[in-house]
């Protein structure tokens, strides 16, 4: 607040005026002025001042006032210093606020921790039992590859059993183009004896030629041309049976040689 030092001086003055009803009246002005000095003129024009009377109190007051001046801004500094330092609290206590949110998330760690440790001791008591599982599984696959080996000897056997079948069927027929070959061979027997008969009747016929030229009866001549007709016509019945037959034989040799030469091939590939 500022203040000054000034000198007051009071001027007065009366005057008398007539009233209306012709009454005089008198009036008294009074006037106070205010000097300060040059250099304490700190006023602005028409501002508003409090004026005191100079007294050993007022003097004590602007001391006072001094000191108070002076203690106002010790306390504003000692504010701002609480307000500093209170800050640093806030500010510490964030920190705490802080911490103890991480203590909490660290106990809430060490809390997944122990469920981790837990699970952890879960899986390898699950790896124990997966290594068992990885043994039986072998053991199956073993199992199973020798399940599978043991089929496919059995198809083996099954294919030597159904070879054998075909062998027997095989040498059944194989008898049975012996048998014919032992017919073809009697049917060659039988064309051997053709041969011998036909060597016969060339020799009565030679006969009858003699017969002819020693000229001998007619009759007897008649009667042996007729025989040997009879017997000629009989022969080439008969030869031409045994051409048929032997016409079959052949026919019936080349199959069962082809036969026969595929049953070996066959036998030979099975070896």
């Amino acid at each position: 607040m500022r203040h000054v030092k000034g000198i007051v001086k009071k001027y007065s003055r009366e005057y008398t005026r007539t009233l209306k009803d012709g009454q005089r009246k008198t009036y008294k002005t009074e006037q106070i002025q205010i000097t300060i000095p040059k250099q304490d003129n700190v006023f602005e024009d028409k501002e508003e001042v409090l004026i005191l009377p100079y007294s050993d109190d007022i003097l004590d007051y602007d001391n006072n006032l001094n000191s108070i001046k002076e203690d106002y801004s010790k306390l504003e500094e000692k504010n701002r210093n609480l307000n500093l330092k209170l800050q640093d609290f806030t500010n510490l206590d964030k920190e705490n606020q802080k911490l103890i949110s991480k203590i909490n998330s660290f106990e809430d760690l060490d809390k997944e921790n122990k469920e981790l440790i837990s699970k952890i001791n879960s899986f390898e008591d699950l790896d124990k039992e997966n290594k068992e599982l990885n043994l039986k599984l072998q053991d199956f696959n073993k199992l199973k590859n020798e399940n599978i080996l043991l089929n496919n000897k059995l198809d083996e056997l099954s294919n030597l059993e159904n070879e054998n079948k075909i062998l027997l069927s095989k040498l059944q027929e194989f008898n049975s183009i012996k048998e014919k070959n032992q017919e073809l061979i009697d049917t060659i027997e039988n064309l051997k004896s053709l041969k011998d008969e036909n060597l016969e009747l060339k020799t009565k016929l030679q006969t009858i030629k003699d017969l002819n030229e020693n000229k001998e009866s007619t009759e007897d001549k008649d009667k042996l041309i007729s025989q040997l007709q009879e017997e000629y016509l009989g022969l080439v019945k008969k030869y031409d049976n045994l051409q048929e037959e032997l016409y079959s034989t052949k026919y019936d040799k080349i199959s069962n040689e082809y036969t026969i030469k595929r049953l070996k091939n066959f036998i030979l590939n099975q070896n």
